[in-house]
């Protein structure tokens, strides 16, 4: 499955409430189904490139846990950070290439691998 179709999956899941989810991430989620239907339309000058995104999600994956239950294993990005960093490396500008999001904050609770996710964003 293409990641386009995987988020576009994961969206539909969030907006049903299939998968439970904060207001604001159903709106990130509505806000992502829209934006691919604008891709091409006057007033909207950004694609979803998919190589971009994998691209990092193949970068992340180098990365291994450090503590806990899962040290040493491969990092393998979990559904949400799929969404999450799709959108943050998979939006561009049709023209220059360059990245839409330049900023994001992300919210875990305690014991969420946050120590390792930071390393990698600040790395990448």
């Amino acid at each position: 499955m293409s990641l386009e179709k995987e988020l576009i999956q994961y969206c539909n899941d969030i907006i049903s409430g299939k998968i439970i989810a904060c207001r604001k991430h159903k709106w990130a989620c509505q806000r992502f189904l829209k934006d691919l239907e604008r891709i091409g339309t006057d007033g909207f000058p950004y694609v979803f490139d998919e190589d971009k995104a994998e691209r990092y999600f193949d970068w992340m994956k180098l990365f291994k846990h450090s503590k806990g239950p899962l040290a040493g294993t491969q990092k393998i990005p979990v559904p949400y950070e799929r969404f999450v960093y799709g959108n943050l490396y998979g939006w561009v500008n049709k023209d220059t290439g360059f990245r839409r999001f330049r900023r994001s904050y992300e919210q875990v609770g305690r014991k969420n691998s946050k120590s390792m996710d930071k390393a990698i964003q600040t790395l990448y």
